[in-house]
């Protein structure tokens, strides 16, 4: 253990000096900008190449962090919750990336060579990007940032809510969820308040609540950039999963385990036939047991067993959707198995009939997305 947390810690180290120099020359770059040493095309497009580089660098500090509190938790000398550290991990990741995003959006706003555009009050997008370039590392210099802001500006929205993820990336929580309440009652048409909101709810269990504050964010019209990210981080389907009644919840995290990790989903089916016992008509855990039964189909079944295992995942879609004939995802999973079948035009029937349902739930959406099987579909129908 010695050894493995020794490199885990060299890696870490690696990682946020990298993170560190990706930051110091995104500062440099908007330097570089404001005085005019750059059109703005090459300044967006180096820009989100650094910013991009940023992300995959915080996801890689956040895989090695809890990798570390793991083998802390075995060896039971850990120094704070492990269910804290990842909350803190979470929240920075999902910060950066959205708080580059607004930045990116208010850089959009001013042409090449011009004076910063105003975000909210009289406070500058500069003051802003140099507070939040603070808070990629240093939360608490970004806290006194802010706080600089404010003095000016105390109603500023942007700056109470970026003070408030400062807070909460620096271990005061409750301090932070207060400035980021008070932005929301200052002006509760500011999205990023409402996705910040939601990931601290989610990360507290209060998945309900993260769900409201979820649907506010997208009743914004937020700008698709903004959502795009929301979506890659998967706050979504993290709620998804947390409003799952707690026995197909287990079943589903304890299946998405050993998927995950290359290992046979036979428990999963089998956590799921307990719970379709019980009810017998329960859409999401008939979806689930289909589904299941789909990723046991590896080369080295004979193409006959593959076909009846593929039998068995369409009889289990069509019962969820005798069961809930008003949801789209027993149709858009079984134009999957029947595209991986080789059936473009049932595939086809299957689909359009759950694009005419209306969107997937998160919990399904990432794991079969609508335009990827369209193409597939597609390509299969010209050949």
């Amino acid at each position: 253990m010695t050894t493995t947390r020794g490199s885990a810690s060299d890696r870490l180290a690696g990682l946020e000096e990298e993170r560190d120099h990706l930051l110091r020359s995104i500062e440099d770059l908007d330097a570089e900008f404001a005085a005019g040493d750059l059109d703005e095309a090459d300044y967006r497009q180096i820009r989100d190449d650094y910013t991009a580089r940023a992300a995959t660098v915080l996801r890689a500090i956040d895989e090695t962090e809890r990798s570390r509190v793991e083998e802390i938790a075995v060896e039971g000398t850990a120094r704070r919750s492990p269910r804290g550290l990842v909350v803190t991990i979470a929240v920075i990741v999902i910060f950066v990336a959205i708080a580059a995003v607004l930045v990116l959006r208010a850089s959009s706003d001013r042409e090449a060579g011009e004076e910063a555009a105003v975000s909210t009050g009289d406070t500058t997008t500069d003051a802003l990007v140099e507070c939040r370039d603070l808070a990629m590392s240093r939360p608490e210099d970004a806290i006194a940032c802010y706080d600089e802001i404010l003095t000016e500006e105390p109603d500023d929205v942007a700056a109470l809510t970026y003070k408030g993820w400062a807070q909460i990336q620096a271990g005061d929580v409750e301090a932070g969820l207060a400035l980021i309440d008070e932005a929301v009652a200052l002006d509760g048409s500011y999205p990023d308040a409402h996705v910040f909101r939601a990931i601290v709810l989610a990360q507290r269990g209060e998945f309900e609540a993260a769900q409201s504050e979820l649907d506010a964010f997208y009743a914004l019209d937020p700008p698709p950039e903004t959502q795009a990210v929301v979506e890659q981080e998967g706050l979504a389907y993290t709620i998804a999963v947390g409003l799952l009644p707690e026995n197909l919840r287990d079943c589903w995290t304890a299946s998405e385990e050993l998927v995950n990790s290359g290992q046979s989903p036979l428990p999963g089916i089998q956590c799921l036939d307990a719970v379709i016992a019980a009810e017998p008509a329960d859409y999401d855990a008939l979806l689930m047991r289909g589904w299941l039964l789909m990723l046991t189909v590896n080369e080295e079944i004979a193409p006959e067993d593959r076909e009846v295992i593929y039998d068995s995942a369409a009889e289990y879609f069509d019962r969820a959707a005798a069961a809930d004939p008003d949801r789209p995802e027993a149709h858009l999973l079984k134009a999957t198995l029947l595209d991986l079948r080789g059936e473009p035009e049932s595939a086809k029937a299957e689909l359009d009939e759950a694009l005419e349902l209306g969107e997937p739930s998160a919990l399904y959406a990432s794991a079969f997305p609508v335009h990827d099987l369209q193409v597939s579909i597609e390509a299969q129908l010209q050949d």
